[in-house]
């Protein structure tokens, strides 16, 4: 997505309009631009998200409170944090959440970046559009979804042309039941 779990401030959510803005990155404990310009970008967040991100900070609201820390440093309003409320430690994350998790799953051990992919291959096997993918990744264009993810697009994996086929066999049947009188458009228009 361009920045890591660790690396969200609240400033860059706008639950309102549901999105997550990227205009920063990480490297090497030094935050800077996003290495492309196409990193550069709004990510969409799915109205369960958006709840999910409500609940989390109230709930670090109340953490916060409690341990008597008051309100975040500018700059420092992480939307996941560690115990003492700064930056999250990714590392920790991984070794004391994530591969424990995936272990009581029975799944294979895998890194949290993997979850792109899997974000990727089940959007697009639930017919979202690849270019809204590929913008959501922060890639320039959808080439690199079609190259990669080309088996999880409907219809992509048949090469028979069943799928024209019945479009046409649609739309042809639909010309063929509208009302006398009714607008007919042309059955092979550009």
């Amino acid at each position: 997505m361009g920045r890591r779990l660790g690396e969200f401030r609240w400033g860059d959510v706008d639950g309102g309009r549901g999105i997550v803005r990227i205009r920063a990155g990480r490297y090497r404990g030094k935050e800077g631009p996003p290495k492309t310009a196409s990193s550069v970008r709004d990510i969409d967040l799915l109205p369960p998200v958006v709840d999910a991100l409500k609940v989390q900070k109230a709930q670090q609201a109340s953490e916060r409170l409690k341990a008597g820390r008051g309100a975040s440093e500018p700059g420092q309003d992480y939307v996941f944090t560690g115990p003492a409320g700064g930056l999250l430690n990714v590392n920790a994350l991984r070794d004391r959440t994530w591969y424990p998790t995936l272990t009581t799953a029975g799944l294979r051990r895998r890194t949290m970046y993997q979850t792109r992919h899997t974000f990727a291959s089940n959007a697009l096997a639930a017919g979202e559009a690849p270019s809204w993918v590929a913008a959501m990744l922060g890639h320039s264009s959808p080439e690199m979804v079609f190259s990669v993810y080309a088996r999880y697009i409907p219809n992509r994996t048949r090469r028979d042309g069943s799928a024209l086929l019945s479009r046409m066999t649609e739309r042809a049947n639909a010309e063929t039941t509208e009302p006398a009188g009714a607008a007919v458009l042309p059955k092979y228009s550009r």
